[in-house]
């Protein structure tokens, strides 16, 4: 409406965000390397580039929180470390440096999507925890595709989508402690809301579909 105001000659529409959920045809070493590391844990899957809006100070407080037993964090794609904040910065090469054992890190960019979403294929929670981040995503995407269940900042359009959509949960963006808590929740749903939650993936996909 605001932009219609400004330039009335002209016409302003919305595209629904699409995504790319093609996967390789035979499951890629690299993907094998992962699932063999993840050991039967639940997966957390954190990817794309990487900069100040994927909170990686709070990423990396949530690893610290999380039974190493239980849970594994996979952090995939391209750290732009000029990006990020102070505590950002601090927080990651921390984590380089202690390298836990129920953490993979591939800070590099992955140019094969299909092995991407392969990833997130084999993950149990996708965290986009994302900091001041107002616009759109195609995370949300992924989730729906593969019927992972998405962690996302409350207070944006993601959280709002998330919310509307029954896809995950939407939590505050600087409390490492809910963000456990959820992945918690999230991972444990009862069978029934199981079934719920994979109708509105379906949903989803519908009305955002090609």
């Amino acid at each position: 409406r605001a932009y219609s105001a400004q330039l009335p000659q002209k016409h302003f529409a919305y595209l629904p965000d699409v995504t790319d959920a093609s996967v390789p045809a035979s499951p890629s070493e690299f993907a094998l390397q992962i699932k063999r590391k993840a050991a039967g844990r639940k997966i957390v899957f954190m990817g794309g580039t990487i900069g100040s809006n994927k909170n990686l100070s709070e990423w990396c407080k949530l690893i610290a929180l999380a039974n190493p037993n239980e849970w594994f964090f996979v952090q995939l794609g391209e750290v732009h470390e000029q990006n990020l904040s102070s505590e950002d910065l601090a927080a990651y090469r921390q984590l380089r440096a202690i390298e836990p054992e129920n953490v993979f890190v591939y800070a590099e960019y992955l140019a094969d999507e299909r092995v991407f979403n392969e990833v997130i294929a084999l993950s149990d929670v996708i965290f986009a925890v994302y900091r001041k981040f107002s616009i759109s995503s195609n995370m949300p995407g992924k989730a729906a595709a593969f019927d992972k269940p998405i962690l996302v900042a409350d207070g944006y359009l993601m959280g709002e989508r998330v919310k509307q959509y029954q896809l995950g949960l939407a939590v505050a963006e600087d409390n490492a402690v809910n963000m456990y808590e959820a992945i918690i929740a999230l991972t444990r749903l009862p069978a029934d809301r199981q079934v719920a939650r994979a109708e509105h993936f379906a949903q989803y996909r519908h009305e955002f579909s090609h």
